[in-house]
């Protein structure tokens, strides 16, 4: 399959967007309410100029032409969908990470934004979405599973990543890599993209059972899926049975197999920096699922 392209967004602005985005305080005005999909509660939205230390989005979207977000503790993040955007002011004392997108389409970039600092997140001045803004270190889970394997519906996606449940390779995510589907080590501090590329959605089974497959939130319509009998790619046009799992308990506590539905003898298995197909004996076969480590 094609990937798509990904490159870091330039944070030199044009002088009269640099003006535009000027850091000189305005006077607090009511915003639009933004939807937060998801977050830890240590980043809220505020009315723009209420507080000294903020984040300031540009937007074409508002009727007041910015949003703004405070701390209530030293980090935090959210998970939203701000359209029209087009710049970034950081007001805080330390930097902030905003993730966005093409306005219609699966690129994605992440831009660091400096204390005191304006970057431009306008791509080829169509503006963009603001999908994350992220004020790091962010608490990660470590323990117990965290999501569930609910299939998504148009009213509440569900996007999980799957965390090895091995001791000794604890940590370590399933994700989609340039060679296949592989695995890193990844938390939510991990850049945006890369985070992503460890996200799936979770759909119901292709295949019409009470099974799940598993779409990737970085190349949407395309499914993880058993090309062989060991190998695991990305298709656009999978086999069914080969592109669902079925979920199974086991053991530590709230760790889960995927068994391949065409063969529940098979599932999926740490190998290395690889994820296989393997026998459901193997020590490497249990995930923790947990919730996403991003939200495209």
């Amino acid at each position: 399959m094609i990937r798509s392209t990904r490159v870091r967004a330039q944070s030199l602005l044009p002088f009269a967007l640099a003006m535009a985005l000027s850091i000189t305080p305005f006077t607090a005005q009511a915003a639009d309410t933004v939807t937060i999909f998801d977050g830890d509660g240590g980043l809220v939205q505020q009315p723009c100029n209420a507080a000294g230390e903020q984040i300031r989005i540009d937007s074409s979207s508002f009727t007041t032409m910015s949003v703004c977000f405070g701390l209530t503790r030293p980090t935090g993040w959210i998970a939203t969908h701000i359209t029209g955007s087009y710049g970034v002011v950081n007001n805080l004392k330390v930097p902030a990470h905003i993730a966005f997108k093409l306005p219609d389409g699966a690129v994605y970039w992440q831009e660091t934004v400096d204390p005191g600092k304006v970057a431009t997140i306008d791509v080829a001045r169509t503006g963009s979405t603001v999908v994350e803004i992220q004020v790091t270190p962010v608490s990660t889970n470590t323990g117990p599973a965290t999501g569930t394997l609910t299939a998504s519906t148009d009213a509440a996606p569900n996007y999980v990543s799957f965390r090895s449940a091995n001791q000794v390779t604890s940590g370590t995510v399933m994700r989609v890599t340039w060679n296949g589907i592989g695995a890193t080590t990844l938390d939510k501090n991990s850049a945006f993209t890369d985070r992503l590329d460890g996200t799936f959605k979770v759909v119901k089974g292709l295949d019409g059972s009470a099974c799940v497959s598993l779409e990737s939130a970085s190349y949407p319509g395309a499914y993880l899926t058993a090309v062989s009998n060991t190998t695991l790619a990305l298709s656009n046009t999978p086999a069914a049975a080969r592109a669902t799992f079925c979920p199974v308990a086991t053991s530590p506590t709230s760790a889960q197999q995927l068994r391949l539905a065409a063969d529940q003898t098979k599932a999926l298995a740490l190998s290395g920096s690889a994820v296989t197909l393997a026998s459901t004996s193997s020590p490497t076969a249990a995930w923790f699922v947990d919730s996403g480590l991003a939200r495209p």
